[in-house]
């Protein structure tokens, strides 16, 4: 039991959905659209964020990016279920392809034809400014959501599938070991 993410066959829910976890963004990094988040402003997105999944459960996302920064409920296929920011800036979060949603089938279909592994993207609108050469988010920026895409512009902001079964598996491996009650495990059973 030494690896507890599954990246084999893809495992779904009883509706066919489809978990995935992994990296959605980076403070203080430039990304592939020349744009530097400050590490501020992204904790304080986050943290926006996290208090609208646990108002609403959840934030319903698109696949691809939209012309515009509002969410047309009739082009997604994922709900953001979790985010978690660590002290380096890197963001983390949980979502859920569902197949109920109108371009949830297309979602699935393009994680399973990718091994599970796609990638995601922060989606939001504010000003701009250079500082040292470097292009600035600023201080108006407001994220809305995240959507899922072929080529994120983070740097590594990709996800996998996460084995419900393989969850299982770990949580019964830390409950039988008591050097491992201090894990975790209340965060990969969410």
């Amino acid at each position: 039991h030494a690896a507890f993410l599954f990246e084999g066959e893809m495992k779904s829910g009883a509706d066919g959905s489809r978990i995935l976890e992994g990296l959605f963004q980076r403070a203080n990094t430039r990304n592939k659209n020349g744009r530097i988040y400050p590490l501020h402003i992204l904790e304080r997105e986050t943290t926006k964020l996290q208090n609208i999944i646990k108002e609403n459960g959840g934030i319903l996302g698109e696949l691809d990016h939209p012309e515009t920064v509002n969410i047309n409920m009739q082009k997604t296929c994922l709900r953001i279920d979790r985010l978690s920011m660590n002290k380096a800036g890197i963001t983390e979060g949980r979502m859920t392809l569902i197949p109920s949603l109108p371009l949830g089938p297309a979602a699935i279909g393009c994680c399973d034809a990718l091994g599970g592994k796609v990638g995601t993207s922060s989606r939001g609108a504010g000003s701009l400014f250079t500082k040292g050469g470097d292009t600035m988010v600023g201080e108006d920026y407001s994220m809305k959501t995240y959507d899922l895409v072929h080529d994120p512009s983070t740097p590594g902001a990709r996800t996998a599938v996460v084995s419900e079964q393989l969850i299982r598996e770990f949580c019964e491996f830390a409950k039988a070991r008591p050097s491992t009650q201090n894990l975790a495990v209340a965060s990969l059973v969410d």
